[in-house]
């Protein structure tokens, strides 16, 4: 359901940005009930924080002399992807997925459980854990893993609302953006030294701003002006060294709650009591 939801919120957003909250809520009520099961339905469920460790669960009872020849952690997708491939007592990398280069490990011999570093928000999905014995298939485990960020409720018509996230010491050669993973905007981007406004998206122009001072500061901080719901999704800040090694990574969940808001239905999220504010919204802890 979260799947559809976000699928459709970006769609609505992009396409009918008049539907009412009713013309929504409606729509995601019928794929709440008509959406078709998922193949990996009792898949375990995972929860992780972005920039964290995380343990993906795949036990399997077995003796000293059993010769486990292969084990294979893959992650369900439009094409399946290799996350982690052991074979005759090492791990091989030919077949591995460049995005889980570095940070994959197994725990130990009989738990083949998958230990997975420096999570992203695009990490989250369906992981499949598959155990070989003499060319067959011993066990075969899912897990569901959900890469959650810090949720950030602010009212439509704010002035602004400021995403925190700093980072003490930049490497070199590095770059740091913020992208809206509802939409894969980019909204803010720093290369070579300098920010790179020619990369960033026309819906953010004009519309955000970073400290001044941040290379000696180490704050990179966004702030959002205006936020409205077509500004709602989940917006990452991400540092690379060389253009593809990820160093760190923070993910913030935006919503904006007002009349225009179209999130009501399969959501948990409630008005807060008190009065109206057009005040900035700041989320740093500082």
């Amino acid at each position: 359901i979260t799947q559809h939801y976000q699928a459709v919120n970006m769609f609505i957003s992009a396409k009918i940005p008049k539907c009412s909250g009713l013309c929504f809520n409606l729509y995601i009520f019928y794929l709440c009930y008509n959406s078709p099961a998922y193949p990996t339905a009792h898949a375990e469920p995972v929860v992780a924080s972005a920039g964290q460790s995380v343990i993906l669960p795949c036990s399997v009872k077995i003796s000293a002399t059993d010769d486990i020849q292969t084990v294979e952690w893959s992650k369900k997708d439009l094409k399946p992807v290799v996350v982690f491939l052991y074979r005759d007592g090492c791990e091989t990398f030919e077949m591995k997925d460049r995005d889980f280069e570095y940070r994959t490990s197994l725990l130990k011999t009989g738990d083949f459980s998958l230990t997975l570093r420096n999570l992203q928000w695009q990490d989250s999905g369906v992981y499949i854990c598959t155990v070989y014995k003499d060319g067959e298939i011993i066990k075969q485990k899912a897990v569901n893993l959900w890469v959650s960020g810090e949720e950030i409720k602010v009212e439509k018509g704010v002035e602004s609302v400021r995403l925190c996230f700093k980072f003490k010491k930049l490497p070199d050669s590095s770059e740091v953006e913020w992208r809206n993973m509802w939409t894969n905007k980019l909204v803010w981007k720093f290369e070579n030294g300098q920010e790179q406004p020619g990369d960033q998206h026309q819906d953010y122009q004009g519309r955000v701003e970073v400290t001044k001072d941040l290379l000696r500061t180490g704050d990179f901080s966004l702030t959002l002006k205006k936020p409205d719901y077509r500004d709602e999704g989940v917006y990452t800040c991400t540092v690379y060294k060389d253009k593809k090694e990820l160093v760190k990574q923070k993910a913030l969940h935006l919503w904006v709650i007002g009349e225009s808001s179209i999130f009501v239905f399969c959501s948990s999220l409630r008005r807060q009591p008190g009065k109206r504010s057009n005040k900035l919204t700041n989320v740093c802890d500082d």
